[in-house]
């Protein structure tokens, strides 16, 4: 009898395992591989966020991104059938995120694939991380999906994670079990409210311990449920993990929530109840604004995809040329490369709003527009009289930031711009490493001993501090100098001004007998009292543009002091021997 019991109860759990298995094998009917190809104007930031931190040295951060463009757009979706029969596929907001073509697959248990183009988004929010897409044309492929479940998941039950986790450089499928171990965690977020006491939360999430990798964003956990499509009903949408708190902590947006939005976001909106809506938006973003410290986290919230891709080149530019240090180690610690378009962006957009504001920024709304597309012209006045006028679109059913003022203007004309004035500032050669010129040069302004004209050539090495040599020749007398000093730039478009100023030291020779005797005493003297040691004091001004790299136009003024006598004879010489001059010249920048 005990054997019979025993084998009873080892063919009960080989039933139960085969129905769990068979019904697992189901859900790949239902559950499916989501593909993405990026907006062109994320890859050219991805490209640029690369390089800068390939310049940087942070090659860690150069593997990363090349294995996140390698992978590209992944994530996992679900098939959800409505009851008036419509058919939608619901996955997450940061799957699709800067997207302009999206798929999904259906993979059997043979390793066949059905696969669905150009499906659509319907609806997205990014505050609760879910996207609702529909089929290319209205298509309706589907006559059941999976159900969600009616009552919410209870702690401690079992729940399965289904999705296509990325292993090697492919999604393979993933069902994996787990419980519930806190059926509404609510994680807090960094931004106060607006009494400024308590943190302000995100969520409610599901915590389970079911295993969820990069991959498997969207897809659906999972209850059993007797009475549905494949046996499993959702009870939730997997969206993130938690590395470096606690092992097995993992997050899904339970499903009353899930629901409500889909059926909320798919009701037609009449015009009065998207103004509404877009005031609750305004409302929110402005208390965002008011937080005492930087607000660019806050203001990324809400930009639009357009708005992100079409600044982020500008922006990544911008950024780490003229941020602070905290906001590039932001950058660079984001979890994927869209939030970093939208820190870039978003600091941008800040820093506009701040104009001359250190403190916190304190937005009064003017009188909202609403535009021919649709869109609202809503200005914002900070300090004194420092208004940005913003443009706020409607994507995906959502009010989201669009345009900023001048600066995020969302149609790549800072881009353009940037790229023309980098292309002139490469023309404009301010930085060199030699530069040559020869002149004109009348020693003779003024001083004790004029000496007259000469033909001036110097070599000068460096764009800053200099050094170099110069050479003055003229048919009585010439002077060779070591020389060394300073060169700023002051750059105006295509035009620059280099003001500069160096002291020489150096000899000169006198091939003209005086008859004051300020070289030589004697004519017996003449072959060695005509060398004399001295200094030179120069400030001048160089010009220079692109339209000719490298060539400039220069003007100085030269106080000498070259005493005459011979530098191999001791004697004794007044310090009368001072020269006043002017030089002109022309060179060229290396």
């Amino acid at each position: 009898m005990l054997h019979k019991k025993i084998a009873l109860a080892v063919l009960l759990v080989f039933i139960s395992a085969a129905t769990v298995f068979g019904q697992a094998s189901a859900l790949r009917d239902y559950v499916g591989i989501i593909k993405g190809t990026y907006h062109p104007d994320a890859l050219e930031f991805f490209d640029k966020l690369r390089e800068n931190y390939k310049k940087r040295g942070k090659d860690d951060l150069v593997k990363w991104i090349d294995g996140y463009i390698k992978s590209g757009v992944g994530g996992t979706g679900f098939v959800y059938v409505a009851p008036d029969g419509e058919n939608y596929v619901i996955t997450n907001y940061h799957v699709v995120a800067q997207t302009v073509a999206l798929s999904i697959s259906f993979e059997k248990l043979d390793g066949a694939k059905t696969t669905y183009d150009r499906l659509k988004v319907a609806a997205a929010d990014e505050d609760i991380d879910i996207a609702v897409l529909t089929f290319a044309d209205g298509a309706k492929p589907f006559t059941a999906g999976l159900a969600f479940i009616t009552s919410p998941a209870e702690e401690g039950a079992d729940v399965f994670a289904a999705g296509f986790p990325g292993m090697f450089t492919e999604q393979i499928w993933q069902f994996s079990k787990g419980v519930v171990s806190n059926a509404r965690m609510r994680l807090p977020h960094d931004i106060e409210d607006e009494e400024g006491v308590n943190p302000a939360r995100w969520g409610p999430y599901i915590q389970h311990t079911s295993n969820i990798d990069h991959g498997n964003s969207g897809g659906p956990l999972l209850v059993q449920q007797a009475d549905v499509t494949s046996g499993y009903a959702v009870a939730g949408i997997n969206t993130l993990t938690l590395s470096g708190y606690r092992e097995n902590t993992f997050f899904a947006i339970p499903a009353d929530r899930a629901l409500a939005y889909i059926g909320e976001a798919l009701k037609p909106k009449d015009e009065a109840a998207n103004r509404h809506n877009l005031d609750l938006r305004l409302d929110a973003f402005i208390k965002g604004l008011a937080k005492p410290k930087a607000v660019y986290g806050a203001i990324a919230d809400y930009l639009s995809n357009g708005c992100t891709a079409s600044n982020a080149e500008y922006a990544i530019i911008e950024t780490f040329s003229r941020a602070p240090r905290t906001v590039q180690d932001a950058i660079d610690n984001v979890n994927n490369l869209v939030d970093a378009m939208n820190y870039c962006v978003a600091w941008i957009i800040e820093d506009t709003f701040r104009g001359k504001t250190a403190g916190t920024l304190r937005a009064t709304l003017g009188d909202i527009t609403q535009n021919t597309d649709g869109s609202y012209t809503v200005p914002l006045q900070f300090s004194g009289d420092h208004v940005i006028n913003t443009t706020w679109v409607s994507e995906f059913g959502i009010w989201k930031l669009d345009k900023a003022g001048d600066l995020v203007t969302g149609d790549k004309t800072l881009v353009e711009k940037r790229a023309k004035d980098k292309e002139s500032e490469t023309k404009l050669r301010t930085n060199y490493a030699l530069a040559l010129s020869a002149g004109y040069a009348y020693l003779g302004l003024g001083g004790s001993n004029p000496r007259g004209s000469a033909l001036d050539v110097s070599m000068m090495f460096g764009h800053a501090l200099t050094s170099g040599v110069r050479v003055l020749l003229s048919d009585n007398f010439g002077i060779v100098e070591g020389r060394a000093g300073y060169t700023g730039a002051i750059r105006f478009g295509k035009f620059a001004l280099m003001p500069y100023g160096d002291i020489g030291v150096g000899i000169a020779w006198h091939e003209k007998d005086y008859t004051d005797g300020s070289y030589y005493h004697t004519p017996e003297e003449k072959d060695l009292s005509n060398i004399s040691a001295g200094l030179s004091a120069q400030v001048g001004l160089k010009f220079t543009t692109s339209f000719v790299p490298g060539l400039f136009l220069s003007t100085a003024y030269q106080f000498s002091y070259y005493p005459g006598g011979t530098v191999f004879e001791k004697r004794n010489f007044p310090l009368k021997d001072t020269t006043h001059g002017i030089i002109i010249g022309v060179g060229y920048l290396f």
